[in-house]
């Protein structure tokens, strides 16, 4: 562990996506997961993850109020996951966008 991460490698014959796909269905808690790869993120939210784009993290990483992320880290953006936009209030967050607001609210 450096500076509070945790790093993990895969072994010879194992992919990354393999090794990230058992941790997120290891735990029992909910987790963040930090990956622009749709399938992954997919994956994360059917087993209650919260996945966050690489991007979106990156940006909040890089301001220097880290703690309170702008409205624009979470979800003005174009939908990356491919999702169709539905009706509703339309100054709501989506339930996914509220879900990764809580998320990196606690990092």
């Amino acid at each position: 562990m450096r500076g509070g991460v945790e790093i993990y490698y895969s072994g010879l014959g194992d992919s990354a996506d393999s090794v990230i796909k058992r941790m997120v269905a290891g735990e029992k808690k909910n987790c963040v997961v930090i990956t622009s790869d749709r399938e992954i993120a997919r994956y994360a939210w059917s087993h209650d993850a919260v996945p966050v784009e690489s991007e979106r993290f990156a940006r909040i990483l890089e301001r220097k109020d880290a703690a309170a992320p702008s409205s624009a880290d979470y979800g003005d953006d174009e939908d990356e996951y491919d999702e169709q936009r539905r009706g509703g209030n339309p100054y709501r967050l989506s339930k996914r966008d509220r879900a990764i607001r809580r998320a990196l609210g606690k990092l």
